[in-house]
């Protein structure tokens, strides 16, 4: 599954990146996990390799020996829960240990510095087979709404609820969780598509026979109003964003525990910690935040 050998990013090999391999460093310095985190094809292997060339990589068994003091962990998006377990067991089980991981994905894990790996040439993703690859990953909801969103380049949270022909409280955990897996950017108080992905999602909403529909759909709104703040909040992760979603359907904590396959207390602590985010007191307060 991981491979230090495989760079599927060989096109940037020339390509000079000092300021992203000075800021990998320096992390390294001052923390023991450390994520490249960026859109598939991004240059994330790329700039590892040129950093640690020799270091110890993790075979798709998941079995390390010996690692040596830095362990690299390429493409755990593949398997995001399962690499948070590991990276977690191993650096408490070797106090010298410092782990670098790629992923399109955090893993939101205790201790993890997140260096944001952007694109340097966005038509280089065209030329990988990493955007097929992150596209097919991503759950029905998710590439239902990236193909749908695709007939834009840059839009708002109502535009993207408008063409999912959902509300805003169900579209805003599934936008939140594209954005997490960087198929989606963040642009201003907006969002905005790699011209990578949205080719390749255009051509799946074309090939479903989906395209005139959506298109049809794009017409009948209103002219974009002045960008504003949206509720989908940078501060708050993914998996906060999908309980902020279900808070709004009107989910009490057990069902949303159920329904995301996590524990109670976990939901528990979501909610507070989004209520002291946000400014809040009262879960009434928060579904009518996310669905303003």
């Amino acid at each position: 599954m991981w491979s230090r050998s495989h760079d599927k990013n060989h096109r940037v090999r020339n390509v000079s990146r000092t300021r992203e391999l000075t800021e990998l460093g320096r992390a390294l310095t001052q923390h023991r996990l450390v994520t490249l985190h960026g859109p598939g094809g991004a240059g994330k292997t790329w700039l590892v390799n040129a950093f640690a060339p020799g270091a110890v990589a993790v075979t798709e068994d998941l079995v390390v020996r010996d690692p040596g003091t830095l362990l690299v962990l390429d493409g755990a998006e593949r398997a995001l829960d399962v690499c948070a377990t590991v990276v977690t067991e191993l650096l408490a089980w070797h106090a010298d240990l410092r782990i670098v991981v790629t992923s399109t994905e955090v893993l939101d894990v205790p201790g993890e510095r997140v260096l944001r790996v952007a694109p340097f040439d966005e038509t280089a993703l065209v030329l990988t087979e990493a955007v097929p690859a992150a596209y097919h990953r991503l759950d029905t909801e998710e590439r239902l709404l990236l193909r749908r969103l695709s007939v834009l380049t840059e839009f708002d949270l109502a535009t993207a609820s408008a063409l999912a022909f959902e509300p805003l409280g169900a579209v805003a955990p599934v936008l939140a969780r594209l954005v997490a897996k960087s198929m989606v950017l963040r642009s201003g108080a907006g969002f905005r598509l790699l011209d990578a992905t949205r080719a390749y999602a255009a051509f799946d909403l074309a090939a479903r026979g989906e395209a005139e529909a959506v298109r049809e759909r794009l017409r009948g709104l209103p002219a974009p109003a002045p960008p504003r703040d949206v509720p989908l909040d940078p501060a708050l992760t993914g998996r906060q964003h999908e309980v902020l979603g279900l808070v709004a359907a009107g989910r009490t904590n057990a069902e949303i525990a159920a329904e995301l396959g996590i524990a109670e207390r976990t939901v528990d602590h979501h909610v507070g910690h989004m209520l002291t985010r946000l400014g809040l007191r009262t879960r009434t307060q928060l579904a009518v935040w996310a669905s303003a």
